[in-house]
């Protein structure tokens, strides 16, 4: 999202990384419906791993859709909530929805 509360925390997670990862700003994902972020997601090229960053609603129905039944649950996101979902997909454009594995549900008073 093109968001400043978005790029606050984007920034916040960049500098703890040891790469610099392609970024991009997308005005469509400011409070987007789930398909739309498909869709974004989608159009990730080789990207990998992708991170979005985004808001509530959307982001959390987003999750929840993403992964599929049975795979553990996802809790409402708190804000700087983070979902790892993999996908057993040799290409972004080939993923949809339920076909995610929820690896982790982090909340950030579950950091230290």
């Amino acid at each position: 999202s093109t968001a400043v509360r978005a790029r606050e925390t984007w920034a916040l997670v960049a500098k703890e990384l040891r790469c610099n990862p392609e970024t991009r700003f997308e005005d469509a994902l400011y409070l987007p419906a789930t398909l739309i972020l498909l869709v974004h997601l989608r159009e990730a090229g080789a990207a990998s791993p992708v991170l979005m960053v985004g808001h509530n609603p959307g982001h959390e129905e987003f999750a929840r859709r993403l992964v599929a039944r049975g795979e553990g649950p996802i809790d409402s996101f708190p804000t700087a909530g983070l979902a790892e979902i993999a996908f057993d997909i040799d290409d972004w454009e080939n993923v949809d929805f339920g076909i995610g594995r929820l690896v982790r549900f982090i909340k950030p008073r579950d950091l230290e």
